[in-house]
């Protein structure tokens, strides 16, 4: 039969079927309508490829402006400014804002690490999140997408860190905590510390309810806190520890037995216990121990050394004493030489009673060669003596004047106080005295050259005992400059200008002394000092003195009048024949008597000395020669006053004498 079916109802109709009507599972609808769906799914296929593509370009964009430098806000700024359209849309939008708050939080992560010196957990108050405000952005203004960025990145590094700061919290609370703990033991005086440690320590175990709200009690102490308040307790002592009696405490804290434990368990000592923290404490407290002995016995002998060269210091000056008549010295009696020997015999050195009984002796010759002691004091710096008594043995076996113990002895104490700061010998290590002893050194050879340019047998040890000279006033003059306040302050730089200019000076001083002679009388540099400046202060004195007496404009007066009236002076200075017929003259021309015979006397205190007196009173003018100038001038300066008077006029009526007188009349003295 034949079947038909229908494009409009979609029915099957045939003979078997007649009647029955069998619907379709498809139809042109449906057909149609899968079709569209299908091509909408591809369609959105292809739209979510290109968002994520468009996505990709934006984080890659993003890093690349990154990575260039340029900060958050400034891409930001250039996104609004429609620099990147890539980075722009609404599909991209969020994925650029939330990208842009994870690069935002790097960069505060980074000047967060860039501060984390500022941030300091143990001020009162202080906490992570407080310290990050000032870092973070404002989100407020910022898009939701921003912020979640910025938080995926930056929670994880801000966990991180707020489990860092609770350990530091934790640890610093916990030192804390054992530094008072051991500031209390320390508290107890050493005297009782054995019999109140034991006490004092238990009671910093004591129960304090717990902060979790739990009924079972924490310790104010734990047991690992308690045992670090005495091993730090016994670090503190040695480090702290001057001298071997200090340690008496740490003894005493490694050898007390703790007791007993809450659960019967015997403490023994801190010193049994061998933790690696315990081992290293024994081992420091016998290091420290040897050297305080060491230093112990440095210091008694330095400060033996000190004392006995104070006796000898003493011994070697004489006493100075003021009654109503005035001040003057005198030599040590007997009994107070007796005195100071018998401090020395104290010390149970013999070395030192036969120094001393050497010192005293008033009966000895005085022999001593001054490079003698210039090479004692050399070899002081070079190490020579071992100790001081082996230096006074040297003082007396080479005969050295008592007057030069103090000085030398003082020598080798600042040997020693240099020696043990370490300080290395100045005069081979310091360039100015280096290369100022050398300089000098040649000059002083040029005194020792023959005709020929040739040295002179003797200039070997003149240059040997120019060179020890100079190196005893190098390091005198480093002991008066350490007591110079100005030095003190000085930059070694500065320092080392004054030590050049110093060498040059003593080079002059040394060159005048080292000429010929090879072991001449080398008065030390600082007693020329106080010799010039002695004699520059009488010559400032005189000056001021002369001034106030007018002494100095009379003289200045006398010779600028008498030169430019010289020629007026010659001219009127009386003759022998103004004197015709007197005291037995004839006429000049035929009867002139020479001036040195008898009468020639007569004549010039009769003619010549009025007229000196005139002249020399209108020469002087308002300062006119007075008894107290005369008194007041020295007498090399009167004779120089005097002898200006002769030279300038250069006559033989006008001599020593008749100068003399007329000066004599001038100031009224008979």
């Amino acid at each position: 039969m034949a079947k038909y079916k229908s494009r409009v109802k979609n029915k099957y109709m045939g003979s078997g079927f007649e009647g029955y009507v069998s619907s379709a599972r498809t139809s042109e609808g449906l057909l149609l309508a899968k079709k569209l769906q299908e091509s909408a799914l591809t369609g959105q296929k292809l739209l979510n490829v290109k968002i994520g593509q468009d996505k990709d370009e934006a984080i890659d964009t993003i890093q690349t402006l990154y990575a260039s430098g340029k900060k958050m806000e400034d891409i930001q700024a250039e996104i609004l400014a429609g620099k990147h359209p890539n980075l722009t849309g609404k599909f991209i939008e969020k994925t650029t804002q939330f990208h842009l708050g994870k690069v935002k939080a790097a960069e505060t992560i980074k000047t967060i690490e860039a501060n984390k010196n500022n941030y300091d957990f143990k001020a009162e108050g202080s906490t992570l999140n407080k310290f990050y405000e000032q870092f973070l952005p404002n989100f407020d203004e910022s898009d939701n997408s921003f912020t979640a960025g910025f938080a995926s990145a930056f929670n994880g590094y801000k966990a991180d860190e707020a489990i860092k700061d609770a350990e530091k919290r934790s640890l610093y609370a916990s030192e804390k905590k054992i530094s008072e703990g051991v500031t209390i033991l320390d508290s107890i005086p050493t005297e009782k510390l054995n019999a109140d440690l034991v006490v004092t320590w238990n009671s910093l175990g004591i129960e304090v309810p717990n902060t979790n709200g739990s009924s079972t009690p924490n310790k104010l102490y734990t047991n690992d806190e308690l045992q670090k308040v005495l091993t730090q307790s016994v670090a503190k002592i040695i480090s702290e520890a001057k001298t071997e009696n200090d340690l008496i405490r740490a003894d005493i804290i490694f050898n007390t037995d703790l007791g007993f434990g809450k659960d019967g368990t015997p403490l023994k000592t801190l010193g049994s216990r061998n933790t690696n923290d315990v081992l290293k404490l024994k081992e420091l407290l016998e290091k420290k121990r040897n050297a305080l002995q060491i230093e112990d016995r440095r210091e008694a002998d330095v400060k033996e050394d000190n004392e006995v060269k104070e006796i000898f210091a003493i011994a070697s000056t004489d006493i100075e004493e003021t009654t109503s008549d005035g001040t003057f010295t005198r030599k040590r009696t007997y009994e107070e030489q007796l005195e100071l020997r018998e401090k020395l015999e104290e010390y149970g050195n013999p070395k030192y009673l036969t120094a001393f009984d050497t010192l005293i002796d008033n009966e000895r010759t005085i022999t001593t060669d001054p490079s003698i002691i210039n090479e004692m004091i050399v070899n002081i710096y070079q190490g020579g003596y071992d100790n001081q008594e082996d230096l006074l043995t040297d003082l007396t076996d080479n005969n050295v004047d008592v007057n030069s113990w103090k000085s030398i002895l003082g020598f080798y104490s600042d040997y020693k106080s240099n020696k043990s700061k370490g300080d290395k010998m100045l005069h081979l290590t310091n360039d100015a005295y280096l290369n100022g002893i050398n300089t000098n050194l040649i000059s002083v050879r040029g005194n020792y050259l023959n005709d020929r340019g040739f040295e002179k047998p003797n200039y070997g040890e003149a240059r040997k005992n120019a060179r020890f000279y100079m190196i005893k006033e190098i390091y005198a003059f480093e002991q008066r400059m350490k007591e110079d306040k100005e030095w003190q302050t000085m930059s070694e730089f500065d320092k080392n200008i004054k030590r050049i200019e110093f060498m040059n000076t003593l080079g002059g001083v040394t060159t005048s002394m080292f000429k010929d002679d090879t072991s001449p009388d080398t008065t030390s540099f600082e007693e020329l000092e106080i010799q010039e400046n002695k004699k520059t202060k009488e010559l400032q004195d005189k000056k001021i003195k002369y001034n106030e007496m007018g002494i100095t404009p009379m003289i200045s007066n006398t010779s600028e009048n008498l030169e430019a009236d010289l020629k007026g002076f010659k001219a009127t200075l009386p003759k022998t024949s103004d004197a015709e017929g007197v005291f037995g003259l004839g006429k000049a021309e035929t009867n002139f008597i020479p001036f040195d015979q008898p009468n020639t006397k007569d004549f010039n205190m009769e003619y010549v000395v009025p007229f000196l007196e005139t002249q020399l009173k209108k020469y002087m003018g308002d300062n006119v020669f007075t008894k107290e100038m005369m008194e007041g001038l020295d007498q090399a300066d009167y004779s120089a006053f005097r002898d200006m008077i002769i030279d300038t006029i250069n006559d033989p009526r006008v001599n020593i004498e008749t100068v003399e007188q007329a000066l004599k009349n001038i100031a009224g003295i008979k």
